[in-house]
């Protein structure tokens, strides 16, 4: 009988054993359960995070885009006008299409440079008057028909 139960004992021991090994594996792939979760998890914020950086970048880059976008001929002789005197392109809109007036000399310079470029012939007419040199400065009379198009 104490061989018996030794051998029950030894058996019993050997089953604890394997449970105790089983549930050592049980927790280790537990844990690695866990820690492929929280990967899991940080890769998930840092992919919204990325996603975030690239939604901005492309933003910028849009703006950058539309920055960088030549401007129509109308669109640079509105701006030239603009430089000259802010009430120009209003009245334009407004159906007034001759103008006239005393220019600086950058002013002259500018409106001469936009109404030599190819095709402007179809939106503005320029007539230069007399140049006269003051203390002020360098002007000059300068006529101009633009076209109504222009503010369309």
């Amino acid at each position: 009988m104490v061989v018996a139960g030794f051998f029950l004992f030894m058996n019993l021991k050997v089953n604890r054993d394997d449970r105790m090994k089983a549930a050592a594996k049980e927790a280790v792939a537990a844990t690695e359960a866990l820690a492929a979760s929280q990967r899991l998890s940080l890769t998930e914020s840092q992919l919204a995070k990325a996603k975030d950086e690239l939604t901005g970048a492309n933003e910028r880059v849009s703006k950058l885009e539309a920055l960088t976008r030549p401007k129509s001929y109308k669109e640079r002789l509105l701006d030239v006008l603009a430089a000259i005197d802010p009430k120009i392109p209003p009245a334009i809109k407004a159906g007034t299409v001759n103008f006239s007036g005393e220019l600086n000399a950058w002013q002259r310079a500018e409106i001469v440079k936009i109404a030599g470029e190819p095709g402007s012939e179809k939106f503005i007419s320029l007539r230069m008057g007399d140049t006269t040199i003051s203390p002020d400065g360098v002007s000059g009379k300068v006529e101009f028909t633009v076209s109504p198009d222009v503010a369309k």
